[in-house]
């Protein structure tokens, strides 16, 4: 009773475990930590992970991008979702928005975007602008597509144009969560829980 409500959780975490089970189910585990508990926790989790299978439910997403090999997003008792981490950031849409961004003296908006615009596997292109010595452009790719390659390779090509940053653009966690369980107006939300996996031999 002595015990502070980060000692209670790894006490928690640490009979959980005695027993070497085979799966290990786990609510919230990473509530009331402070930062260094955190990082400790989660680095038991995934060491755990890398033989068993641990399933926890959080509504915090940054735990699930820390920690989870696989996601499923449960709405209305229905799963929403059922992918990785890094293919749910890549948004819903099945559209990958890569972020880059031109410099040099010829790296004004309209010639960047002119041979962008060339470039097939390129579904639409957006000025965003300049930043620093650069201007940055959002190209969403086609379905399917990853142009990035090809946009290196074009911009490379031109002397005095620079070629700073090509990032491809992740949603969040809580972005893709928002999607998947709102559906219409903001009234019609509905009831929801991701649930983290991290998964080691097959349950």
């Amino acid at each position: 009773s002595s015990l502070s409500g980060g000692q209670k959780q790894r006490l928690a975490l640490a009979l959980a475990t005695l027993h070497d089970t085979e799966l290990l189910i786990l609510d919230e585990p990473t509530s009331g930590l402070d930062p260094n508990q955190l990082d400790e926790i989660r680095q038991v989790i995934k060491s755990i992970g890398e033989s068993k299978t641990v399933i926890f439910s959080t509504h915090v997403m940054q735990e699930v991008q820390a920690t989870c090999t696989r996601v499923l997003i449960i709405a209305d008792g229905k799963i929403a979702a059922d992918s990785t981490p890094d293919e749910l950031s890549r948004g819903v849409s099945g559209q990958t928005s890569i972020l880059v961004e031109v410099g040099g003296s010829r790296g004004d908006a309209e010639q960047p975007r002119s041979l962008l615009s060339m470039i097939d596997g390129i579904d639409s292109i957006q000025v965003l602008g300049k930043e620093g010595g650069g201007t940055r452009f959002r190209v969403v790719a086609k379905s399917g597509f990853d142009p990035r390659g090809d946009i290196a390779r074009v911009l490379a090509s031109v002397t005095e144009m620079d070629l700073l940053q090509l990032t491809p653009e992740r949603a969040s966690l809580e972005d893709v969560f928002r999607k998947l369980t709102t559906a219409g107006s903001p009234g019609d939300r509905r009831d929801a829980a991701p649930h983290g996996v991290k998964e080691g031999r097959p349950s």
